[in-house]
């Protein structure tokens, strides 16, 4: 039921997301007070939580004296695939290291799956190194799956990272001492070898990256502090770390978003969420995709308890008039508005001219929608 709309308002987070990454060198404005890295240079490493060992012996914690280093990838990942020899030539060069190749963000749907493709991946490039008669083809080093994100989200959200592959370095004493990407201008072997010489400066590094990553870390920090608010978690931080967000980078409406959707998901928080949606609405009244995404939330959140139809109605309406009435999931989110609103009538008439204008794919998911409409409707 109403699945056409709940994939667009996905692809839409994700398009979000990567504005965001395109974003990545936006600057704060001056002065700001930004969101920090909640891992950095010198913190303890966090733990490896880990669904399936491929290759290599099981790490329950870093070994005191040893000196790590732990990759992101994805079997989808093409930058990561073109990697693996190159990581294969570095674990080659420094055998003292330990490299942990870790796939995380895998796209299967459950963990027995996700083992399932990483292993097969993995055996694919034993294979394709025999028949190439290249051993820099296969991944000679430690090879993990991550547990449902739990790795990928004390690494990859701690230290603002947002792309694959990513890498740290871990030292003798446990300690991150950098990260980032492991084939960008030989950074990592620069970074483990002035760490190995007793060259490396943790405070330089960290300055460095923060002053780069400013809006990384921020996206990272968010990301992080909204979890766990909506876990049950300090629902305070992810506010103070939401607006600092905002006040860095005044221009970027997805921080702004994702403190609408907070609030509104966040138990006792309705009405201030509606506060702040009607100032959003307006300052985004141009901005089509905002303002549908807005009012799907309202009609779509399945835990409110309180909906603003009139809210959500004034982003739908907008938002169709400046697609000039020909955007298929517009129209889909502006009937859903109607409907719940008990006008099935018009409902009924603003689904089937998105089903009409809606491209091939979409279109069996939006009459979907209609059928269950009319049906509803007839039996009423």
């Amino acid at each position: 039921m109403y699945s056409g709309n709940l994939f667009m308002i996905r692809c839409l987070a994700v398009l979000l997301f990567l504005a965001s990454a395109a974003m990545a060198q936006v600057q704060p404005i001056e002065g700001a007070e930004l969101p920090e890295a909640r891992l950095k240079a010198g913190d303890a490493a966090p733990p490896l939580h880990i669904a399936k060992w491929i290759k290599g012996d099981e790490i329950k914690q870093f070994e005191d004296g040893r000196i790590y280093v732990i990759e992101f990838w994805a079997t989808w990942c093409g930058p990561c695939i073109r990697g693996i020899p190159r990581l294969t030539q570095f674990q080659r060069k420094y055998p003292e290291v330990e490299v942990i190749s870790i796939a995380i963000w895998q796209r299967e749907k459950t963990q027995k799956e996700r083992n399932t493709a990483v292993a097969s991946f993995v055996e694919s490039r034993v294979e394709l190194a025999r028949v190439k008669q290249d051993p820099d083809l296969a991944m000679e080093y430690a090879v993990a799956v991550d547990q449902d994100r739990e790795t990928a989200n004390a690494w990859m959200d701690g230290a603002g990272r947002i792309g694959i592959p990513s890498a740290f370095i871990i030292g003798r004493a446990g300690q991150v001492e950098w990260y980032g990407h492991p084939y960008s201008k030989d950074e990592m072997t620069k970074a483990l070898d002035a760490y190995v010489s007793g060259q490396w400066n943790r405070e330089a590094f960290n300055m460095e990256y923060r002053k780069e990553n400013a809006f990384v870390i921020a996206r990272a920090s968010t990301k992080a502090a909204i979890r766990e608010a909506q876990a049950g978690g300090s629902m305070a931080l992810a506010l103070s770390t939401l607006d600092r967000a905002i006040t860095a980078f005044p221009t970027v409406t997805s921080f702004r978003m994702d403190k609408f959707q907070l609030l509104l998901t966040v138990p006792g928080h309705t009405k201030e969420a509606y506060e702040y949606g009607s100032q959003l609405a307006q300052d985004e009244w141009n901005t089509s995709s905002v303002l549908n995404a807005m009012s799907w939330m309202i009609v779509s959140e399945p835990e409110l308890k309180d909906r603003d139809f009139d809210l959500a109605l004034r982003c739908a309406s907008r938002a169709d008039t400046l697609e000039n009435h020909q955007d298929s999931n517009i129209l889909d989110t502006l009937a859903r508005v109607h409907w719940d609103m008990g006008e099935k009538e018009e409902a009924i008439k603003i689904q089937e001219r998105a089903v009409m204008k809606a491209p091939e794919k979409s279109k069996a998911s939006l009459q979907e929608t209609l059928d269950m409409y009319r049906g509803s409707k007839a039996g009423s």
